[in-house]
């Protein structure tokens, strides 16, 4: 389906085209596509597999306009359709209402004009502490609004809220997929109970999104999400007042992320679990 996002990434792959010189009909050749099919990709119509995008950046040389296009087609794929996060639109907001200009802005806070212009574009790019403080200084914003909120899905480690010294905040149990598939009765004891009693780590967690108790770290692809990464997932107990919009679900011995409506219509459920917050990382990592 075509939305803001994969338009987006149209548009950025013409520019990535133009900025090494190949048409699209030249791209379609090399990768034995059809030139429609490359023409519909570019105008946000379809979406390459994960395979023609790995073919795709090979032609597409080491460019910045080529560099976005795997996090964008993360981003589509996990089933994002704004263009811009919401600490982008905070900062143009809160500048605009300033009447200030990039240039302007970064001769008042000191941080480059080429910085602020990623953080206003990039949805991927979050501020540093230093800069929030420099930005609020001077542009009429809360430093929270420039921090990622606890219901932002982040695209990577260094992005993710919780990629932070274990002094930064608390410490949440990590539960193994296993354990909770094999071990874990709601009927007998809270999700609580059980982190204390079974986890072998702990991970820790800068202000943990409210109503957390857990964690568990994911095979993306196990979860059915077409992209290669580890979702680490927190969860609250069945038992909380707070209904998310997002749950992990066990049935015949498999985990699922089922929406809060899909979620209510499943009977065969062994444990529903509330997600209150979700990051995705596309590298394989350890925790």
């Amino acid at each position: 389906m075509k939305s803001a996002l994969t338009t987006a990434f149209g548009r950025q792959l013409k520019s990535a085209l133009a900025a090494v010189g190949l048409r699209q009909n030249e791209l379609a050749d090399r990768m034995g596509l059809t030139a429609s099919a490359v023409s519909q990709i570019v105008n946000g119509v379809l979406m390459p597999s994960r395979e023609n995008l790995d073919r795709m950046m090979r032609y597409l040389g080491d460019s910045a306009e080529a560099d976005a296009l795997p996090s964008l087609w993360q981003r589509i794929r996990l089933g994002d359709r704004e263009v811009f996060s919401r600490v982008n639109r905070a900062l143009r907001n809160a500048r605009r209402r300033r009447k200030l200009s990039i240039v302007h802005l970064a001769d008042l806070c000191g941080i480059s004009a080429e910085r602020i212009r990623q953080l206003e574009t990039d949805p991927d790019a979050l501020p540093r502490e230093g800069e929030i403080a420099a930005l609020t200084a001077v542009l009429p914003v809360e430093p929270k609004r420039l921090r990622p909120r606890r219901d932002d899905l982040s695209y990577s480690p260094e992005a993710a809220p919780l990629s932070v010294a274990a002094d930064a905040g608390g410490l949440l149990p990590l539960l193994s997929e296993t354990a909770l598939l094999s071990d874990y009765r709601p009927e007998k004891e809270s999700l609580a109970a059980f982190a204390a009693r079974t986890a072998e780590k702990t991970l820790p967690c800068c202000d943990p999104a409210a109503g957390a108790v857990a964690a568990v770290a994911l095979d993306a692809s196990v979860l059915g999400l077409d992209a290669d990464g580890i979702v680490l997932a927190l969860l609250g107990d069945e038992t909380q007042d707070a209904r998310p919009d997002l749950y992990l679900t066990a049935a015949k011995g498999k985990t699922a992320l089922k929406s809060g409506s899909a979620a209510a219509r499943m009977r065969n459920a062994e444990w529903k679990l509330p997600v209150p917050e979700i990051i995705f990382y596309p590298a394989r990592r350890d925790f």
